[in-house]
């Protein structure tokens, strides 16, 4: 099996996939932070993915035929364009694959349903080489007109799969096992947007056979056994994928995954062994779970920033004032320390230190310092302050309160406003969103960021419009020559940086807590990666 170690990115990074609504550390677990080795150290020496069990001169290892896993987001949709929430990442990383792969070790983009891809005019044209023999899970077998299917579907859905459709001009199905991408104007990241999750590759056959479930069926390594939105996936495993052909099939035959909103509940499961796994929302207890017997706290990094965004649309976020009062009025390191026990890194740009043109200062820093936020707000045309809606999903209360207590302290109020993540996005297409609290899965290919920060971006909530972005975005996006590359991108978080409309906050950690038997699960740094999870009979 390969080894995921934990710190994956330049500088220990990022958040999991939600921070979880639970009560600050308390005293007893900040003393088991101070005993324990320092985050840094713990995440060092953390292997997010077990080595493979080896048997006694003698024995034979027996493994469970069901694992169940408990998880703090619902289950909504089936397949991966209708909704991009982090369940739906794992759902999409067992039942599909896509024509590529980034791979978290060598940090290198390969083919993956496609055995070979090349471009050329720039950037412009695309053309991938897929794999033969490759089964979808009604047994029809993946070729190129299942690539075009997959645009034709993603087109209906607008702004959710508009990062990866839009920039696409035609797609030209060559023959069965070859497809071309024409893009609009050239983009050296497209293949890398094909190896998202919403660019997972879909059946045309199952699809039109069956709309209501045929979006559900791919090539990878699980099939859908059982589904009950809101409540639980029951996985079942498919022994002819290709994605068995190199370690051998899993000997595991069933995965269930859970929604359980309550992190208690999920941590005691997996205490009591009715869970095999539960995710850490919130790693405020995650010290305490080291010193117990049969368990298996791992931590790694990913690439989701958490940030507070102000909408452009909203008057008092008109004011680029309001906007720098409450970006001064903001103390991220006492908020990463109350949602995460300090498992995370603050931050002052929304790119994730692995993404070309990174950039570490500013002209201002927005660092921590309450009188300069009240001088920002005595600037703008509500010096007495205000009242506004402050929205995020029901398990980042915690955040929110935080948030919240901070920007009373100059005068700002905010009502705070929970909802669900499908909630979340459609208000926030909508542009109904005020302030919020979110997070965004970044990446280490700049282009990536257009969805959140471009005028038309399917993920930009806060609205703003920036035509200097937009424009260093695209020159970007075609640009050959790293070093300019690196060059425009710095330029795009120097404009980020002054219109103040996102306030990135950290990345922190993503967190999971095992029984001490499983094993061959591994986090990725765009969240769990499950398919080859396994656990040992005791």
């Amino acid at each position: 099996m390969k080894k995921v170690l934990a710190l994956m990115l330049a500088a220990a990074m990022v958040l999991g996939l939600v921070a979880c609504g639970s009560k600050p550390a308390t005293t007893e677990t900040q003393a088991a932070a101070t005993e324990a080795a320092t985050t840094k150290a713990v995440i060092e020496n953390q292997v997010a993915t077990k080595e493979a069990a080896t048997a006694a001169e003698g024995e034979t290892l027996t493994y469970k035929k069901d694992i169940v896993i408990a998880h703090h987001q619902a289950n909504v949709a089936r397949g991966p364009q209708d909704t991009g929430s982090g369940m739906q990442k794992i759902l999409g990383f067992m039942i599909f694959n896509r024509l590529t792969i980034f791979d978290p070790e060598s940090k290198e983009l390969k083919g993956s349903l496609a055995e070979s891809f090349e471009q050329e005019n720039g950037g412009q044209i695309w053309t991938f080489h897929l794999r033969k023999g490759i089964k979808f899970q009604n047994g029809e077998e993946l070729t190129a007109d299942d690539c075009l299917y997959t645009y034709e579907r993603a087109k209906e859905f607008g702004k959710s799969t508009s990062a990866w459709v839009d920039p696409i001009e035609t797609i030209e199905v060559i023959d069965d096992y070859t497809v071309k991408y024409t893009l609009k104007k050239a983009n050296m990241d497209f293949a890398f947007q094909m190896s998202t999750n919403q660019s997972s590759i879909l059946n045309r056959e199952a699809n039109e056979a069956d709309p209501e479930i045929g979006y559900g069926i791919g090539t990878g390594g699980w099939m859908i056994d059982e589904f009950v939105a809101n409540d639980y996936t029951k996985f079942k495993r498919f022994d002819e994928s290709w994605v068995w052909e190199e370690n051998g099939i899993n000997p595991t035959e069933t995965i269930t995954i859970k929604y359980m909103a309550d992190q208690n509940a999920r941590m005691l499961g997996v205490q009591a062994g009715d869970l095999d796994i539960g995710c850490i929302a919130n790693n405020a207890e995650f010290y305490n779970y080291q010193k117990i017997e049969g368990l298996n706290p791992v931590v790694a990094a990913s690439w989701s920033c958490d940030y507070v965004g102000m909408n452009a649309n909203c008057e008092y976020f008109k004011d680029i004032n309001v906007r720098k009062a409450v970006a001064y009025a903001i103390n991220k390191d006492e908020a990463l320390e109350i949602i995460n026990n300090g498992f995370g890194l603050t931050c002052k740009s929304m790119w994730c230190p692995d993404t070309i043109g990174y950039k570490e200062n500013f002209e201002e820093n927005y660092e921590y310092n309450v009188e300069k936020a009240k001088e920002y707000l005595a600037k703008s045309a509500y010096p007495n302050g205000f009242t506004c809606k402050l929205t995020t999903i029901n398990a980042y209360s915690l955040y929110a309160e935080t948030v919240q207590a901070q920007l009373a302290a100059i005068g700002i109020n905010c009502e705070v406003e929970l909802t669900d993540s499908p909630g979340m996005n459609e208000a926030g297409k909508a542009g109904t969103l005020e302030m919020y609290v979110w997070n965004s899965t970044m990446s280490p290919f700049g282009d990536f960021s257009r969805k959140l920060i471009t005028s038309d971006g399917a993920s930009n909530y806060a609205h703003f419009k920036n035509e200097k972005i937009d424009k260093l975005m695209s020159d970007a996006a075609a640009e050959g020559d790293a070093a300019k590359r690196a060059e425009l991108y710095e330029q795009v978080q120097d404009e980020l940086n002054a219109d103040c409309y996102l306030v990135p906050m950290f990345f922190g950690y993503l967190s999971n807590l095992t029984r001490d038997n499983v094993e061959g699960y591994q986090f990725t740094s765009e969240g769990y990666y499950m398919y080859n999870v396994r656990a040992i009979e005791k």
